[in-house]
């Protein structure tokens, strides 16, 4: 191979070199540490009821699944209550259980999430127990595998960049409480509605009346799909 062959494989060996560098630099998503530090200040926000820091952490997506679930608290009918899945349906009846049409109203579904946070109504035992492995950084998607005491779980957790911050992307976590719903009420012998009733009564200290099927007095309006 002649020299002014070889200067020229090396130059486009190095502006190919370049090329990738310079590729990554612009396309590479933030470190896998960021993916642990935003769930960390999450898990922390929630330990410390601090709602409004915990909501932040929140997807876009998230944020606007409970912005639905909100409008379906002050509007959805019985009917349309019993069509929902069994995550929608817990949230809608356990939200009318504890909080007055005035509170839904005036609060952003932002806002309610911190309100969920700030009074305790995450579950921080399991939590504290609950943390995140080796996260897999795909584009702006992350995902993790979770840490339960310890011990890695088959479970995963799912994040998505916004803005250049990792956010905690509950709707897949969210999409496996309804199964988790269905697989409990099998195991206890009640139908999916029956269990339901159990967890707000549990979670709440009181029986829940029948009126919580019903939305507030002067709420009903058509919900859009």
């Amino acid at each position: 191979m002649s020299l002014s062959v070889k200067l020229a494989s090396a130059l486009i060996a190095a502006l190919a070199v370049i090329a990738v560098l310079r590729w990554a630099t612009v396309q590479a998503p933030p470190a896998a540490d960021a993916v642990h530090a935003a769930f960390t200040a999450y898990k922390q926000a929630v330990l410390a009821s601090d709602g409004e820091t915990a909501a932040a952490w929140l997807s876009a997506g998230t944020i606007e699944w409970y912005g639905r679930v909100q409008h379906l608290v002050l509007h959805a009918r019985r009917e349309e209550v019993e069509r929902l899945s069994a995550v929608e349906k817990l949230e809608v009846l356990a939200f009318r259980q504890r909080m007055t049409p005035d509170e839904l109203r005036r609060l952003s579904p932002r806002a309610l999430v911190a309100h969920a946070v700030t009074h305790g109504w995450v579950n921080k035992h399991q939590m504290q127990r609950t943390d995140i492995g080796e996260a897999t950084i795909t584009g702006e998607v992350a995902v993790a595998s979770l840490v339960f005491d310890g011990r890695p779980t088959d479970r995963q957790q799912r994040f998505v960049a916004e803005n250049g911050q990792w956010r905690f992307d509950q709707l897949p976590a969210l999409a496996a409480v309804d199964e988790n719903i269905r697989s409990a009420a099998a195991l206890r012998r009640l139908n999916e509605d029956q269990l339901i009733v159990l967890m707000i009564e549990s979670a709440t200290g009181r029986k829940m009346g029948a009126e919580v099927w019903d939305p507030p007095i002067g709420s009903a309006t058509p919900v859009p799909p």
